[in-house]
């Protein structure tokens, strides 16, 4: 192989790597966006103040 061959494919594997992290971190980023912890939700104000009908 030449030395422009193996440059092509030293450079489609590099943008090959490169697009499959940024999307491993654009998922990531939204898995974290989606799930909130279990206390930070406020609850709604005929719940907070205990008076039930």
């Amino acid at each position: 192989m030449t030395a422009r061959r193996w440059f092509v494919l030293v450079g489609a594997v590099a943008g090959l790597i490169a697009m499959v992290a940024w999307i491993g971190e654009i998922d990531l980023g939204i898995d974290n966006s989606l799930s909130a912890p279990p206390g930070s939700q406020p609850l709604p104000s005929d719940q907070s103040s205990g008076n039930q009908p």
